[in-house]
């Protein structure tokens, strides 16, 4: 072989290794360090004494963040600028009573938010590099009643996300048990906030309702968003990234060559049935029609191998991915056929 042609070899193989290490390794350090705005330790200092004083500084410091928690999160009719002082009667009860109790209990585990905003400036610093036009979204914290809107993250815009302590107090915090079904106690962690946080901001971003496609074509576009949480928090298990515990991945794992000919042999890969997406592809205690100990969503996770497969052998940036490469090209190249 001669050395030009060597030389040529060795930049191919380099090039290919870079993109698919870049994929998930990938990092912009221009980004500012990440410091959460602490809204509900600032709501917190609103009291009788004090309403006026404190509205005021709110409408200031938040002149967005604070009408739409207390309009559209916390449910107060007519809440404005200009009526918010004559509220007093109606806020202050709430913050006194139910808010106070459920702060005691964010507080115990986020009065230090710096882990938080550590693992959140490593995924932004990834979310950077894979989207640099893009700005880096602002963060607060949140405490938001589960009478009211119950959320555990959500976004405001494209550039502002708000994170609901009081859904990630630990699956065994005592007042999860009346609120949610058994399997959700899972996520109520604070190692799924920066999951959360980057799957809202994907949401945000996207302009259009994709349920219109045959089921497999659904079960690929869900992949390629778990394939999005492989880029941006790399670190992270893949368990949590789907939302599994340990055993029911290790369960999709063990039975994938299972899972697929169910698939095929009930012919849903094709299939046009909202019900099918709804047993598939969305959350849920476990997967209608297959064993009891499979988890929910296996659709999704089928979808996440046939997009990691295609990404294996057919590197692209991650925005081509998600936004340019139709699915039936991933189904058709990834050759995707567990043995």
């Amino acid at each position: 072989m001669s050395k030009s042609k060597y030389l040529f070899l060795v930049l191919v193989f380099l090039s290919l290794y870079s993109c698919k290490e870049n994929e998930f390794k990938g990092k912009s350090k221009e980004i500012k360090p990440v410091h959460i705005v602490r809204f509900d330790v600032d709501l917190k200092e609103m009291n009788a004494s004090n309403f006026q004083s404190i509205n005021q500084k709110l409408w200031q410091n938040h002149p967005d963040i604070y009408p739409f928690y207390c309009r559209d999160l916390m449910g107060v009719r007519g809440f404005s600028k200009e009526m918010s002082g004559n509220m007093g009667d109606m806020m202050i009860p709430f913050l006194a009573g139910e808010y106070a109790a459920l702060y005691d209990s964010c507080d115990k585990i986020y009065h230090d938010i710096s882990p938080v905003e550590t693992e959140l400036q490593d995924a932004f610093e990834h979310y950077a590099f894979h989207f640099p036009k893009r700005k880096t979204p602002v963060v607060y914290s949140m405490i938001i009643s589960p009478n009211h809107y119950d959320v555990s993250a959500f976004n405001y815009g494209t550039d502002t996300i708000g994170i609901n302590l009081f859904r990630y107090l630990g699956e065994n915090f005592s007042f999860y048990e009346g609120l949610y079904d058994k399997y959700w106690h899972k996520w109520q962690t604070k190692e799924y906030i920066s999951r959360n946080v980057m799957l809202v901001l994907f949401q945000a971003h996207q302009n259009e309702d994709r349920r219109n496609l045959e089921l497999i074509y659904e079960m690929i576009e869900a992949g390629k968003k778990l394939y999005y949480l492989d880029a941006m928090i790399p670190e992270k298990e893949d368990h949590i990234k789907i939302g599994y515990s340990e055993k029911q991945l290790e369960w999709c794992i063990k039975n994938e060559t299972e899972i697929w000919k169910f698939f095929v042999e009930n012919k849903l890969l094709y299939s046009l049935d909202n019900m099918d997406y709804k047993r598939m592809i969305q959350e849920g205690p476990t997967t209608a029609g297959m064993p009891a100990e499979s988890p929910g969503m296996v659709g999704a996770w089928v979808g996440w191998q046939i997009v990691r497969k295609y990404m294996k052998d057919h590197p692209k940036s991650l925005e081509e991915l998600i936004y340019k490469t139709d699915p039936k090209k991933i189904l058709k190249e990834a050759g995707y056929k567990p043995q």
